[in-house]
């Protein structure tokens, strides 16, 4: 886990305490594990292949309605070793202030005490900066992460300027047989055991995975670098240049 920097802060949440709230509902995901799962089924090797572009930044996050509290980031760059990192992030009591209902504990697990004294999203910020660097952000769904990510960005006076790659688009556009395309159907469909079911680290490996298994499977007449074009925006929201 990153270092935590400064004390821990005691605070309440809006009235809701209870002791069940604050304990942790389920187990950690595991960044080793994660990292040899990727070389054992050379993942990376097997995405790259494909083409597009040199460098992918898979990112998932876990929010409350406001704020994010958790992030997995899987870096693949062509040629290089792969590279994972996960953190939970303390959002300040303010996130917590509202009734249970806001805090989407029932969907992730993410109590307020797991992120109690984590990393704020400031801290985090030149490692995310560092992995961002020249990648594209892939995310299943990515207008969500990216939601997110503009958000805590803008609080600390920053703009996104990376582009994005939606895999959820990939896969209405390669599998458009399916009557939904979500990423526990793309996991049964393709036998993908997603190690943390609705974690940052265990989603942003499933949609590695799925991405490769799409890919692999596809047999369609147009090349799939212009399937990967029509998912891509560039940071600004607007589609690529055919021409880069």
């Amino acid at each position: 886990m990153p270092l935590v920097i400064g004390p821990e802060r005691d605070f309440e949440v809006g009235g809701y305490y209870s002791p069940s709230m604050w304990a942790p509902t389920v187990a950690d995901p595991q960044v080793t594990t994660t990292l040899a799962w990727l070389a054992q089924t050379r993942l990376p090797e097997r995405v790259m292949a494909h083409g597009g572009p040199e460098t992918l930044l898979f990112i998932d996050f876990e929010t409350t309605r406001d704020r994010v509290i958790e992030v997995a980031l899987i870096r693949l760059q062509r040629g290089m070793s792969p590279w994972v990192w996960q953190s939970y992030i303390d959002p300040g009591p303010a996130a917590w202030n509202r009734s249970r209902e806001y805090w989407n504990t029932d969907i992730h697990g993410v109590t307020p005490m797991m992120v109690r004294g984590q990393p704020t999203f400031v801290q985090i910020l030149p490692t995310m900066g560092a992995a961002l660097k020249d990648a594209v952000v892939v995310a299943h769904n990515v207008e969500f992460e990216r939601k997110f990510l503009e958000l805590e960005l803008r609080i600390l006076g920053r703009q996104l300027a990376s582009p994005t790659l939606c895999t959820l688009k990939l896969a209405r556009a390669l599998r458009p047989d399916l009557s939904h395309h979500k990423l526990t159907t793309l996991a049964s469909i393709f036998e993908i055991r997603n190690p943390t079911p609705h974690r940052a680290l265990g989603d942003a490996f499933t949609t590695v995975w799925a991405m490769m298994s799409l890919l692999e499977q596809y047999k369609g007449t147009r090349p799939v670098a212009a399937h990967l074009r029509d998912c891509t925006r560039t940071a600004s929201g607007g589609r690529p240049s055919p021409w880069e």
